[in-house]
């Protein structure tokens, strides 16, 4: 309704022993509109949360989503329209397991002029040391993912305006 041609893509952040072993973030949905993304056949509404893992890493899944990260083919492949602003959300129960990434993170969210949310539980470890200095560099906000499961309506709101 205000004009903005919002397109949605996904990076999922598998706990280390819940995903083959490797805990690396991975694409698995490029950028589409939001009829594609949220198909009932697409990857993004299958995703399940993993439950067998110890390392769960945040700030690698950043740079995935800004097409920085990916080990084992040194690039990655979000299609993002040219000149569009990137708005990353992280949506986690848990604490950052990359924190050596986290100055690399966060200057890639700097250097591509992205927003960050994160929709994280803040009693969780580390949370919200880990991710509110990314929302505060880039303008975002830090959301509790618990007042999101009783009210997601309101943290939409919140990202969207």
């Amino acid at each position: 309704s205000a004009g903005i041609n919002t397109q949605y893509g996904a990076v999922r952040l598998p706990e280390t022993s819940g995903f083959g072993g490797s805990g690396e973030p991975r694409l698995v949905q490029d950028i589409t509109d939001f009829a594609t993304f949220s198909a009932t056949n697409a990857p993004y509404p299958s995703l399940t949360s993993d439950t067998g893992g110890a390392r769960e890493a945040g700030s690698e899944a950043i740079l995935e989503a800004l097409n920085a990260f990916d080990p084992q083919s040194g690039a990655t492949t979000f299609n993002y329209t040219p000149g569009a602003r990137q708005v990353v959300v992280l949506v986690t129960t848990e604490d950052d397991d990359s924190q050596a990434s986290q100055a690399a993170a966060l200057a890639q969210l700097q250097t591509s002029n992205a927003i960050f949310f994160c929709i994280c539980d803040p009693s969780f470890g580390s949370t919200v040391q880990d991710y509110t200095q990314f929302a505060d560099a880039t303008g975002g906000q830090f959301l509790d993912i618990n007042q999101f499961q009783t009210n997601p309506k309101r943290i939409t709101k919140s990202l969207y305006g």
